[in-house]
């Protein structure tokens, strides 16, 4: 059965359109935090570890922090649409003291059920002693009976106690649920197509472990820049690489203070206790990530300026700003374009400044994520092309060198190799 979202009625699952009202039932709204969305041009609404759908954005209000996004559920025609709680002054959906739940996926962890009461019931809001960690953002809070009466935002954590968690109340979103259905008629529904998901297996142990204790690695092949952007080509390896040179480093300079004859050595491996990391490095997901960070810089007059004062003795703040903002990626495999895996948008704000320089600017910065088999020698040729919110049309493109694509083709070797096994 397709339950109806706007009047609940139970339709046969052959229908597109509900029996009783006529909406659609196989695009959907669904609701979320705004801060969730953000500034994403991309939009996805994932269901479980297989599948996932592109969605976009119908209304949103950053003083409510909701947004209503649409999603085109023809792909998933077994999907369910949770009920939202009849309002009415006759009965409320909800009451101080009743047992609420929440589904969500907090700490890189899926579809985790957290349950709690509703201690206070406010005007816009429900405070409840619900845990939600990061990742719960935008999920819905149900009442006893299964309805949705709120949508999680918010925990305010003290240190000596588990704190209080916040709900948005589900009246606050139905306005923007209005708003929401009238723009539907305005533009283009969603495509019903799966788009590509993580993968649900880890890294191998064992090709983390040979990074964290080679004594060589070459980081240069992981960098380089591709007009005004400074890139990163992330692997799982490198990843770990960077999060243990504090631990090589310590270990360098033990060995140094030991080095004469006589003196105990080997006491002191910090990678023995490698048997604890296996849940750790659990979270190495095998994926590549590009990250493109636009450059700072200082502008041609501010240093002509900078030199002219220092002639007559005087030192001024050298004043940095980013070159250029983010707008988007793509990375293609010889011609044909590969297709992320999540293209994120992240804010970048800088507010620094010493004796030698002053930075107060914000940009966007890129991080995009690929499956593992995305850039190897076979594609020919690798290209990354990037967008600034300047000019979204105009690519600045650069082809990695020969080197860079048999070095990330090297990192995930062990991965893909252990998938044909």
């Amino acid at each position: 059965m397709l339950v109806c979202p706007h009047c609940q009625f139970e339709n046969p699952d052959a229908h597109k359109f509900c029996q009783r009202c006529g909406a659609s039932l196989a695009e959907k709204e669904c609701m979320t935090n705004q801060h969730v969305v953000g500034p994403s041009q991309f939009i996805s609404i994932q269901f479980d570890a297989n599948r996932k759908i592109p969605a976009v954005l119908l209304a949103a209000s950053p003083e409510k922090d909701v947004a209503i996004l649409w999603a085109n559920l023809e792909a998933l025609p077994e999907a369910t649409v949770a009920p939202i709680a009849k309002l009415d002054s006759t009965e409320p959906a909800i009451v101080e003291g009743e047992r609420v739940f929440t589904i969500g996926s907090p700490l890189n962890q899926r579809k985790i059920i957290t349950t709690g009461i509703a201690s206070k019931i406010e005007e816009r809001a429900i405070l409840s002693d619900i845990n939600i960690n990061p990742g719960n953002s935008g999920g819905a809070l149900f009442n006893s009976i299964g309805e949705v009466v709120g949508i999680t935002t918010f925990a305010d954590i003290s240190r000596s106690s588990a704190g209080v968690s916040g709900i948005i109340r589900i009246e606050q979103a139905l306005s923007l649920i209005d708003e929401a259905k009238k723009k539907m008629t305005e533009i283009s529904k969603p495509q019903a197509r799966l788009l590509p998901v993580d993968p649900t297996d880890n890294f191998p142990l064992e090709a983390v472990k040979e990074v964290a204790t080679a004594k060589k690695f070459e980081t240069d092949r992981y960098t380089t820049s591709v007009g005004s952007f400074n890139i990163l080509l992330m692997t799982p390896r490198l990843k770990y690489r960077i999060q243990t040179e504090a631990e090589r480093e310590a270990a360098k300079t033990r060995e140094k203070r030991n080095k004469k004859e006589g003196a105990v050595h080997g006491t002191f491996r910090p990678f023995d206790n490698f048997f604890a990391w296996r849940e750790y490095v659990g979270d190495y997901k095998p994926i590549l990530i590009i990250r493109a960070t636009p450059e700072l810089g200082e502008s041609f007059w501010g240093a002509v300026g900078r030199g002219i004062a220092a002639n007559y003795g005087i030192r001024t703040q050298a004043r940095l700003r980013f070159k250029t903002d983010f707008y988007r990626m793509r990375l293609m495999c010889g011609d044909k374009e590969v297709e992320p895996i999540h293209p994120a948008k992240i804010a970048h704000i800088l507010n620094e400044s010493n004796y030698f320089v002053s930075v107060k600017d914000a940009t966007f910065e890129g991080m995009y994520s690929y499956p593992a088999d995305a850039v190897s020698p076979s594609c020919g040729k690798v290209t990354l092309e990037l967008y600034s919110e300047k000019e979204p049309n105009k690519a600045q493109r650069k082809e990695l060198s020969e080197k860079a694509v048999a070095q990330i083709a090297a990192d995930f070797a062990p991965y893909l190799n252990s998938r044909k096994q």
